[in-house]
């Protein structure tokens, strides 16, 4: 593996984990919205 692989590899692991914590972080303020909305 080269170097340049090594460091493309980390980058898309780390933008996939950024974009799957973004994802749940989206979905829990759209949870808490509704909630806050059926009050």
């Amino acid at each position: 593996m080269y170097s340049g692989q090594k460091a493309l590899l980390d980058i898309a692991i780390t933008l996939g984990l950024v974009a799957f914590l973004g994802t749940i972080a989206f979905a829990r303020y759209i949870a808490k919205i509704k909630d806050a909305g059926e009050e």
